[in-house]
């Protein structure tokens, strides 16, 4: 948002329009957007609380997930099965993975509720609960998938602001009203002049009125109080508009202005109801206010400025910024109140934007668990798949591939025992998993050929004597038997043990 405040600053480079006189009404456009903040601190802001609906929603497909992973993942985040020991960070389960350690919080938490509840009511809506070994690699195989793309979902959600307490009830309205009266909260709405402008003997309102001096406003309204209050000499009524009158002069930086003639022009202004703050409210108004100051020399002034801002209608009755042309933003930057308003500002952009962010990956995870609802039928279709000894349908994973992940999942930490496991290790895996099954040999052999050199005999081949040729049925059913090959077979003429399905 600085850069923005920046970029405002810049549009306001234009020189000052010199006048013989400050007006009535000459500094009527300042005075509404100085009043502009006015109201809204006197009103009070309201600004959203974090929206944490996505996290929700991750949350439970996480939980799902865990509670569908093999024991080798699941025993990676407690150092005993007690669950009293937690592996807080990849690091102190023994695992090098950078990806990982922002999700292992998560993960870490979705295993702890497992382990504690037996029953989870997410686990057993989603029938995942009590799952046989077919099922649960089913369960694994769907949900795997919807989890990785869940966490990018959230992965995308811009964070909230660093600290929330600052967002937090009436805090907004304090930081605003504290920049814009010098006070977090007026006393019977009536502002404390003490607390708006610095009374020291001895100094002038040309040095009250500027930015840079040691006696520097304290507030917001003590801008106000430059632009609109009359002046003891050369005193012109009105310059903030026909409405706003004086009954007290005000230059002498030792005596402040009455609290009547503070209070008046406080309420100038008008009033709002506390107002909730949406979009962009507080920066556009910041920004309205800010694209009004003028350049002369190297100095910004914000009002009607001829050549000094002492309050007298022949110099200008103005705020000035000290080397405002040479750099805007360190200029705006060096006044409290503004800086104080921009960051406020800033902060409840994080906020809105975490919020609309939060809500719309929330939409997107709901839709992602939909698709758990079909997690019941496939797992079924896979059981059954399995048990028939046929392959399981569009599930994608092999069990036999996974007992030996499973065996090799056992030996990230250790190459000598992943290797005498008949595992490869690579110890710069980018998936953390240093300890793999070997590659699988893909044989082209058909049945009852010779293998290749270097492949495994498979199906009937695999048989070296009659009895074990024999034996190979399903059922009834006889699956090999020793005969010579026929047209298109491997070794035609040799007497071998082949499959009964080329006879």
């Amino acid at each position: 948002m600085r850069v923005l405040f920046l970029a405002a600053a810049l549009t306001s480079l234009g020189a000052v329009d010199i006048k013989a006189a400050v007006n009535p009404g000459q500094n009527s456009q300042e005075h509404a957007a100085l009043c502009a903040l006015v109201k809204l601190a006197r009103a009070g802001i309201t600004v959203p609380e974090p929206s944490t609906t996505a996290l929700s929603e991750y949350n439970k497909i996480v939980k799902l997930n865990m509670s569908v992973a093999p024991n080798s993942w699941r025993s990676m985040f407690f150092k005993d099965a007690t669950t009293t020991k937690p592996n807080e960070n990849p690091a102190a389960a023994g695992i090098s993975h950078n990806l990982w350690e922002k999700q292992w919080p998560g993960w870490l938490e979705a295993e702890r509720q497992l382990s504690q509840n037996k029953d989870d009511p997410d686990v057993e809506a989603a029938a995942l609960s009590d799952l046989t070994e077919p099922k649960r690699r089913a369960a694994a195989a769907i949900i795997a998938p919807i989890a990785a793309e869940a966490a990018i979902y959230v992965k995308n959600i811009r964070p909230d602001v660093t600290d929330a307490s600052s967002l937090a009830g009436d805090k907004p309205s304090e930081r605003l009203a504290q920049a814009v009266f010098g006070e977090s909260k007026l006393t019977a709405d009536q502002p404390d002049v003490a607390k708006v402008l610095t009374a020291t003997p001895g100094n002038n309102r040309i040095n009250v009125c500027s930015t840079d001096h040691a006696n520097k406003l304290k507030a917001l309204l003590g801008a106000a109080i430059c632009l609109c209050h009359k002046d003891n000499t050369g005193a012109i009524e009105g310059a903030c508009g026909a409405t706003i009158a004086c009954e007290t002069a005000w230059t002498d930086g030792s005596v402040l202005p009455t609290q009547s003639d503070v209070t008046k022009l406080m309420k100038s202004c008008g009033s709002i109801a506390n107002h909730t703050i949406s979009g962009g409210d507080l920066e556009t108004k910041l920004t309205t206010l800010t694209e009004l100051i003028k350049v002369k020399n190297t100095d910004g002034y914000l009002g009607s400025f001829i050549d000094g801002c002492s309050g007298n209608s022949a110099n200008g009755m103005c705020v000035k910024f000290t080397n405002y042309a040479t750099n805007p933003a360190d200029a705006l930057a060096k006044v409290p109140w503004l800086e104080n308003i921009r960051l406020l500002a800033a902060d409840i952009k994080t906020r809105l934007e975490h919020n609309g962010d939060d809500q719309a990956a929330a939409k997107q995870l709901q839709a992602l668990q939909s698709r758990l609802g079909t997690a019941s039928r496939q797992m079924e279709a896979y059981a059954t798949a399995e048990q028939s000894d046929t392959a399981p349908p569009h599930i994608g994973t092999n069990p036999v591939a996974e007992n030996k992940q499973q065996k090799c999942d056992k030996h990230h930490n250790d190459a000598d025992n992943c290797t005498t496991a008949g595992c490869d290790y690579d110890a710069n895996a980018e998936d953390g998993k240093k300890c793999k099954p070997k590659p699988e040999k893909q044989s082209t052999t058909g049945t009852g050929e010779k293998p290749k050199e270097g492949e495994a005999a498979t199906g009937c081949a695999r048989h070296q004597n009659q009895p074990d040729c024999k034996n190979d049925k399903t059922g009834e059913k006889q699956n090999c038997a020793r005969r010579k090959g026929k047209d298109g077979e491997g070794e035609k003429y040799t007497e071998k043990c082949r499959s009964c399905g080329s006879l």
